[in-house]
């Protein structure tokens, strides 16, 4: 396994001093296989729900936890075992044709390297405005197409401020897996007991809709304003928007995963007006809960990694 703190800082000076690379793929898959060929890209992979056990990278053999994000090469192929339980799996695809010589390895040996995230929401939140980005101009294609650019930030002079968001964006998550993959080495946290002590209580009582930020900020004897203000600071994200994505998420993987009625969702997730709770969805994943089910009924049994949900 390679030194991930090497491989994003090298990853980083080759981000900060060359145009950005076009994005072959960015999305997330329900499915938890590799099944992608050989190419000069390079690929990070956020495993928010389920593990991979048994990923082959050319003559590696290595396993991705829950949790944990990677950053490996494709030019040697990587294929895994197919399962049968379903998961959630960001993806992104760079070109990594033309590369620094700190870099050069890519195309020269399998690469991987992973780590634990400790701030999954903000990590979230980047792969979604990068998925956003990228979807402007082209409508999303149904998987992984080594053939296709999804977005090229070179194609035409009026891309050139997307391909400076772009360049900020891999930027910002190529510097947080740095972060995450140096607190890891050190043992150095970034998030106070306090604030840990927060995000598990909203954790555990997230389907209560009585909950509130008072209440939060009073479990660890701090007043609202300087704990939301350390909140977000720490976490990356404001307490009651870290609450909201929750409850979102748990509502995603109900509508997915089971038959129940939309209102009862809202409810079980903490929302007592199903008509608010559809107008906070369709914000967050871009189409109503209705549609959300529909995608997911339509997709097929088996699909590349990369396959969007």
């Amino acid at each position: 396994m390679d030194d991930l703190c090497t491989l994003a800082g090298h990853c980083l000076a080759w981000l900060d001093h060359a145009p950005p690379p076009r994005v072959r793929f960015i999305g997330m898959t329900p499915v938890l296989q590799f099944t992608n060929p050989p190419g000069p890209r390079l690929e990070v992979c956020y495993l928010e729900q389920g593990t991979v056990d048994h990923l082959q990278i050319g003559d590696q053999r290595v396993a991705i936890p829950e949790g944990w994000i990677s950053v490996h090469n494709l030019h040697f192929g990587n294929q895994s075992p197919p399962k049968t339980e379903r998961g959630r799996i960001w993806c992104l695809i760079l070109d990594a044709v033309q590369v620094p010589p700190a870099l050069a390895y890519l195309g020269q040996r399998p690469v991987f390297a992973a780590t634990a995230i400790r701030q999954p929401l903000a990590c979230i939140g980047l792969f979604q405005r990068l998925r956003r980005l990228c979807s402007r101009r082209l409508v999303a294609q149904a998987g992984y197409d080594p053939a296709v650019v999804m977005f090229d930030p070179t194609e035409t002079p009026q891309q050139a401020g997307s391909a400076w968001r772009l360049k900020g964006l891999l930027l910002e998550l190529f510097g947080d897996i740095l972060d995450a993959a140096t607190e890891c080495h050190t043992g150095i946290t970034t998030v106070s007991e306090p604030i840990q002590q927060a995000q598990a209580l909203i954790e555990e009582h997230f389907t209560d809709p009585t909950l509130n930020l008072a209440q939060v900020a009073q479990s660890v004897c701090l007043s609202v304003a300087h704990f939301g203000r350390r909140f977000t600071r720490e976490i990356g994200c404001a307490p009651m928007a870290y609450l909201q994505q929750l409850r979102l998420r748990e509502a995603a993987f109900l509508l997915r995963q089971t038959g129940q009625r939309i209102d009862a969702i809202a409810e079980a997730v903490g929302y007592h007006d199903p008509l608010y709770f559809s107008k906070l969805f369709h914000r967050a994943y871009g189409m109503s809960p209705r549609a959300f089910r529909a995608t997911a009924v339509q997709e097929p049994g088996t699909v590349h990694i990369t396959r969007m949900s």
